[in-house]
């Protein structure tokens, strides 16, 4: 809805229901004309009390006051289900010891954002430098997305399913940045 040229895997899609109202699609699954939209919640939120939604519909269109947070909860599901993907796939490195013993071949290393600044600061030394560093999510989330208690330190290897996940964090943090 801006008209700023980017790449698919970075929008999100809006997709208008058979009652008019205006549903998030971040999956791409509904069926339906869409509309796109970069990842900001103050862009949506903006949209949303403007009627913005009207023109690219072409139609007069329904909008929940509580399609931003929607979008956000949908973002990071689809975050935390990749990483019990990911697990299943083999490509998941659980512990602290275990995420160094493996630190090399790491593309991902996630730490809980409620675990320790001074493990992160070893952990970091220990990882390569291209690696992405992920604290977007707390260690709740973390062991009920792996289906274990205590995930603080997550290494994930180099994977399709990898790439997907960092893909989805970069929507995630584009999201929740408040610029408009």
């Amino acid at each position: 809805m801006t008209g700023l040229p980017a790449e698919r895997f970075c929008l999100i899609r809006f997709a208008l229901g058979p009652d008019n109202m205006v549903y998030p699609d971040v999956n791409e699954k509904l069926g339906g004309r869409g509309v796109w939209m970069q990842p900001s919640r103050g862009l949506l939120k903006k949209a949303c009390q403007s009627g913005l939604f009207t023109k690219p519909f072409k139609q007069k269109v329904k909008v929940s006051s509580e399609l931003p947070d929607m979008v956000e909860k949908l973002l990071t599901e689809n975050c935390l289900n990749l990483l019990g993907l990911i697990k299943k796939s083999g490509y998941l490195v659980c512990g602290m010891d275990n995420v160094k013993h493996e630190a090399t071949a790491l593309s991902v290393f996630v730490q809980a954002n409620d675990g320790s600044d001074t493990e992160k600061q070893r952990m970091m030394r220990q990882v390569s430098k291209d690696a992405l560093y992920v604290d977007d999510f707390t260690s709740e989330q973390l062991d009920n997305a792996l289906g274990r208690e205590f995930s603080v330190h997550l290494g994930l290897k180099k994977s399709i399913l990898t790439e997907r996940f960092k893909n989805e964090v970069l929507r995630l943090r584009a999201y929740l940045k408040e610029e408009v």
